[in-house]
């Protein structure tokens, strides 16, 4: 590879780059601001107070046209997963690094 091929192509690799390192600090920055109500989110899902919102939704006390995928275990469960999964994947490409 002469010169300009190597410019050309480490200029193509660093472009590329500057946009997903850019995205990435986007999703975190917008990750940071949700936290505290995520937090909020994982506390109520352990709470005695989700457990009675389930139970009055399977007895059907809360209205069946409202909104309430909150109140399924897999969906929250699959969420806090794939938060797990996430910061895990964060902490191993810190680990990797020189």
């Amino acid at each position: 590879m002469d010169a300009v091929e190597r410019i050309v192509y480490y200029e193509e690799i660093c472009d590329d780059a500057m946009e997903k390192v850019s995205n990435l600090q986007k999703a975190l920055d917008q990750y940071q601001r949700i936290l505290p109500k995520f937090n909020e989110l994982k506390e109520y899902y352990q709470s005695p107070l989700w457990r009675k919102d389930r139970d009055d939704d399977a007895n059907g006390v809360i209205p069946q046209n409202l909104k309430r995928g909150i109140l399924s275990e897999d969906g929250i469960w699959n969420l806090l997963t794939d938060e797990i999964e996430v910061l895990n994947r964060l902490k191993d490409l810190d680990a990797s690094q020189p």
